[in-house]
């Protein structure tokens, strides 16, 4: 038995918008939930405080909004195509993977473990 811990960084910031709406698409999920999100992901802006000072706004180009009840799921859906390894199982919860793989022929030495 093999198990390998991944907590990919900055991966809700990663999230590429229109992949994610493309696969929600290919999971027939209703148009107006697509377009919905489409609405909340698409053209957000930030900007920055220090202390009294706002930086210029800023526009995201990708990323889904970390600390919301959404974030995890869409999260999901985007890497929920991940391709499956014979006698390997995948469990994953937002940016946390755990990649379980089992059979006579496993080899878990460090240079066959790909980072």
């Amino acid at each position: 038995m093999f198990l390998q811990f991944i907590d990919i960084a900055k991966a809700f910031n990663r999230v590429w918008i229109d992949g994610l709406l493309y696969k929600m698409h290919k999971l027939k999920v209703s148009r107006k939930l697509i377009l919905f999100l489409q609405s909340y992901l698409k053209g957000r802006s930030f900007v920055v405080r220090v202390e009294k000072d706002l930086s210029t706004p800023r526009t995201t180009e990708a990323g889904v909004v970390q600390g919301s009840r959404l974030g995890p799921h869409c999260f999901n859906i985007f890497i929920n195509d991940t391709c499956q390894m014979p006698d390997t199982e995948l469990c994953l919860f937002a940016d946390d993977t755990a990649i379980m793989s089992s059979g006579k022929n496993a080899d878990t030495t460090p240079s066959s473990i790909i980072t």
